[in-house]
């Protein structure tokens, strides 16, 4: 055969062997790339999980960051809250022993434990105003000073007329008991007292008091009962007036009294100024009753508007599992 038919031969064995080594390649290349593909999506996916368990993480730390703040906010309330049931509770103990000693003075006082036979006895009858020692109320800290400057006045009854202090004289002549009457028809006050201002002097008692009954003639009442004396704060200032030429009867803060005609009274006085004081005291518990009722009623209104104790616990809760989740380890970085 000739020649280049051999050539032409070899020559093809080696392109089909050319064409299996690039196959052959191909092939390689193929499955690599096929790997490259597989390898890829799983990075994308792993990277993927990563980015989504980063983004939730933030989210879950955000999210405790507003948590805490919602938790911090109401601890400071409870703590409000419980600062405030605890008041309240001290609140309503107080009210409570206010009201049983109001409740014991008034009972004493109703009974007329501290007044005399007569005027205990007729200080309910028609016509009847009151007992001067209920119905006079001294400034605060002149009770002993006005108490000793009305001396046994503090038992005298106040009529609306003289024939209310007939019939109530008719009844104690029957049942027992004696009582002196001022009766508003026959009132006849010295004119008001006009001293020069001295040193100590605090005042006329007439104007150191007032009625606790509204609707009578209370300047005219007062002069009838305290018109003639005045009130210093001491016993020396008192006779430096008198011999300043002052005339008027004078009674001190202690309970001294220096009388017009130059009589000195003074020592101790058993229990001086606890007549107009026990009524003070009814008094001031009745209005500590009062402010006590007012501030319970606020902090019960106070007490409605906070969020219940379980809505603490509940946060808390949060709180809880959104820690224990960010403690779970994040996936590994692809």
């Amino acid at each position: 055969p000739p020649r280049p038919l051999e050539d032409l031969r070899t020559q093809l064995r080696h392109l089909k062997a050319e064409e299996a080594r690039l196959l052959a390649a191909k092939k390689r290349h193929e499955e690599a790339f096929r790997r490259y593909l597989t390898e890829t999506a799983r990075y994308e996916e792993r990277l993927k999980a990563y980015q989504e368990a980063l983004a939730e993480r933030t989210r879950l730390e955000e999210e405790l960051a507003q948590r805490l703040e919602e938790l911090r906010d109401l601890e400071g309330k409870m703590a409000e809250r419980k600062r405030l049931e605890t008041r309240l509770a001290e609140l309503r103990a107080q009210a409570q022993g206010a009201l049983r000693e109001a409740e014991r003075l008034r009972r004493l006082l109703e009974a007329g434990s501290d007044l005399h036979e007569g005027p205990r006895k007729v200080r309910k009858l028609p016509g009847v105003l009151g007992v001067v020692a209920d119905l006079v109320q001294p400034e605060a800290g002149l009770e002993l000073a006005l108490e000793v400057a009305l001396g046994p006045r503090l038992q005298w009854v106040l009529t609306q007329d003289e024939e209310a202090a007939k019939a109530a004289i008719a009844l104690l002549k029957r049942e027992g008991g004696r009582a002196t009457f001022l009766p508003l028809t026959l009132l006849s006050p010295p004119p008001p007292p006009s001293p020069p201002p001295v040193p100590g002097l605090l005042g006329p008692a007439f104007r150191l008091a007032r009625l606790r009954q509204s609707g009578l003639p209370e300047e005219k009442i007062l002069l009838a009962l305290l018109g003639d004396t005045l009130i210093f704060a001491d016993l020396d200032a008192a006779l430096a007036y008198r011999r300043a030429s002052g005339r008027e009867r004078v009674v001190t803060l202690e309970g001294e009294v220096l009388e017009r005609l130059g009589a000195l009274s003074g020592g101790r006085l058993k229990g001086g100024g606890e007549t107009l004081l026990l009524r003070r005291r009814l008094g001031d518990l009745e209005t500590e009753q009062e402010q006590l009722a007012r501030e319970i009623k606020a902090l019960e209104e106070a007490l409605a508007s906070f969020l219940p104790h379980r809505r603490l616990e509940e946060a808390r809760a949060q709180v809880g599992a959104l820690q224990a989740r960010l403690r779970s380890p994040l996936p590994p970085p692809p």
